[in-house]
């Protein structure tokens, strides 16, 4: 038998495969600061990670229809994931990050995530927070003393292209980029811009849309 006191090897850049839903993403430093790119909150505890893909599993089987689900993400793409959705892996010397499909906040090209150049995976929506009026245009009353504490109220402004079903069809979402939603708050991810502060949550956390 192998002495307890063994290493084992250490796995080569080739030598570790996702599985599942699983990416191999290779992290990177989050800038603080940018000109024109999304910016992850400094004073937030569970700020994401960026990183690039480079590597994606086959995908899960959905255990209703048995038919095999691909991954959204894709190799060579920058993507923002969640820190609690990741598990840290040494490969070659390097420090990696293996991460669920469904942990991807978005998906963007070039250096940093900008407005113009983001995509949102299935069944989420990057929103930009507003102030809550007591009456839209529309006449729908969202009074500040009547709105739950748990619930917020913004403009969706990116939005992924549907949500997958079960046997892997791409269907089409309830919301749209430009319409007003208010959604519940606790497991979205804070950005900004300026001024502005985003959320990206999933399309199934809206409660209610409308038209300003």
């Amino acid at each position: 038998p192998r002495p307890r006191h063994a290493r084992p090897a250490a796995a080569g850049p080739g030598d570790v495969t996702p599985l599942s839903s699983y990416l191999l993403v290779r992290p990177k430093d989050v800038a603080t600061q940018t000109k024109g790119g999304l910016l992850l909150t400094t004073a937030s505890k569970d700020k994401p990670n960026e990183g690039e893909v480079l590597s994606v599993g086959p995908g899960h089987v959905d255990r209703e229809s048995g038919k095999r689900l691909p991954v959204w993400a894709e190799v060579g793409k920058q993507v923002l994931y969640s820190r609690f959705g990741a598990e840290k892996v040494k490969v070659g010397g390097d420090e990696l990050a293996l991460v669920r499909d469904d942990e991807v906040l978005l998906s963007y090209d070039g250096g940093e995530a900008t407005l113009e150049n983001l995509k949102m995976p299935l069944g989420k929506l990057l929103v930009r927070l507003r102030e809550e009026a007591a009456e839209t245009e529309g006449g729908l009353v969202l009074s500040k003393g009547a709105a739950k504490p748990d619930t917020k109220v913004g403009e969706v402004v990116a939005a992924g292209e549907g949500v997958r079903g079960k046997d892997g069809e791409i269907l089409p979402m309830e919301v749209a980029v430009g319409d007003s939603v208010r959604f519940r708050w606790g497991r979205e991810v804070k950005l900004e811009v300026g001024k502005d502060e985003f959320r990206a949550i999933d399309a199934d956390d809206c409660l209610a849309k409308w038209k300003e």
